[in-house]
């Protein structure tokens, strides 16, 4: 399962890796409680469902167990990671064609106001004061260009700056 893994276990790696499974390995008996893991993939791991964490189970042969060792520990976070990853992704696209379906000229740019339109309605909901500090933010980041937003780059920017994997730090 290890050769499947599209990372590279460094020494460090694995170091990081087993100090966060002793911190929830409170008894000390080289294995973790299935429900300590649980709770830990869903307030880590953004967009996780059950169904997903199912399937991560299931692919690392896990589902029934009620507690899991060390390397049974490293195959569920990198499982996780590609996972968190693909929803990540996933998200990324759908962001992308919500705004596409605006873009008529398919320039990569719509209007402005019809930008923070469907920033204020579509998901979470923004306030007026949120939409001026988007606004901002958009300017400063090179967003706006002649009052039209280049949502592909602003998508970018939100890749770069805030949907980053919780497991990054752990694999090269």
């Amino acid at each position: 399962m290890l050769s499947k893994m599209k990372c590279t276990l460094t020494h460090d790696v694995v170091s990081d890796l087993q100090e966060a499974f002793r911190l929830f390995d409170s008894a000390d008996d080289g294995v973790i409680a299935m429900s300590r893991v649980r709770s830990l993939a869903f307030s880590l791991v953004p967009k996780l469902n059950e169904g997903m964490f199912s399937r991560v189970l299931s692919t690392t042969k896990l589902e029934g167990c009620d507690a899991i060792n060390f390397p049974q520990f490293v195959v569920l976070v990198s499982t996780l990671s590609d996972v968190s990853t693909r929803a990540e992704n996933f998200g990324v696209d759908e962001l992308v064609e919500v705004f596409s379906h605006y873009d008529t000229n398919r320039t990569g740019y719509i209007d402005l106001n019809c930008f923070l339109q469907i920033m204020m309605e579509e998901g979470e909901l923004l306030s007026a004061v949120e939409g001026s500090e988007l606004v901002l933010h958009l300017r400063r980041f090179g967003c706006v260009h002649l009052n039209k937003v280049n949502y592909c780059k602003f998508v970018q920017r939100l890749v770069d700056s805030s949907l980053l994997n919780p497991f990054s730090h752990f694999f090269v």
